[in-house]
């Protein structure tokens, strides 16, 4: 995965290590694009700036290279700029976590989410 100003793209390489084609997970505003993989499918995290300020993004990716999210997943757009995001996978859940400028009093607290649950304090 690569992630740009314009956009997240990604390529689906046979176990060779040859390109079997590219595709775009996102075009809006977007870096620091990272990725995990489930049993079924991948999740591709980035900061996106769509909406003026730094927010986290994904979009589910199937082994085939199709996007089931093209427009991304908002998986953290509250006040402040969130940046940095990593993602890792137990085979069935995801965990994102990344900088939170939330509380500008401090360095900034890193934060995380689970699957589609509540977003905590890491």
């Amino acid at each position: 995965m690569s992630g740009a100003t314009t956009g997240v793209m990604g390529t689906v390489l046979d176990r060779n290590g040859v390109s079997l084609g590219s595709f775009v997970v996102n075009t809006n505003s977007t870096r620091e694009a990272n990725v995990a993989a489930s049993y079924s499918e991948f999740l591709v995290v980035w900061t996106d700036s769509r909406n003026g300020s730094e927010d986290i993004y994904g979009a589910r990716v199937t082994s085939d290279g199709t996007v089931k999210d093209p427009e991304g997943l908002p998986i953290c757009v509250a006040p402040g700029a969130q940046t940095t995001p990593a993602v890792a996978s137990n085979g069935s859940d995801y965990w994102v976590v990344w900088a939170d400028g939330r509380n500008t009093s401090a360095a900034g607290p890193t934060f995380s989410e689970r699957g589609c649950g509540t977003t905590e304090p890491a």
